[in-house]
């Protein structure tokens, strides 16, 4: 395998027929700002998706409480 390996590698290396293609420098910036929104989106998914689940569970812990005073205080 690793004999193999070697071998394509030698082959893509010294082969003149291969083109290699060209990335400009604007590319970086588009995979840049590709990154960033879908950090963002993710940020406002998980967002829209843990306050219910949170509000939820708080909600369920509120009930299993006994007889202990919560405080409201904000």
């Amino acid at each position: 395998m690793i004999v193999i390996f070697f071998m394509l590698l030698a082959w893509i290396a010294f082969c003149p027929d291969i083109v290699w293609a060209y990335i400009d420098p604007g590319t970086g910036n588009v995979v840049f700002s590709a990154f960033g929104y879908i950090i963002g989106m993710a940020a406002v998914v998980l967002g829209f998706l843990i306050r219910p689940i949170k509000k939820i569970f708080f909600s369920i812990r509120e009930k299993f409480k006994c007889g202990k005073e919560t405080d409201k205080t904000i």
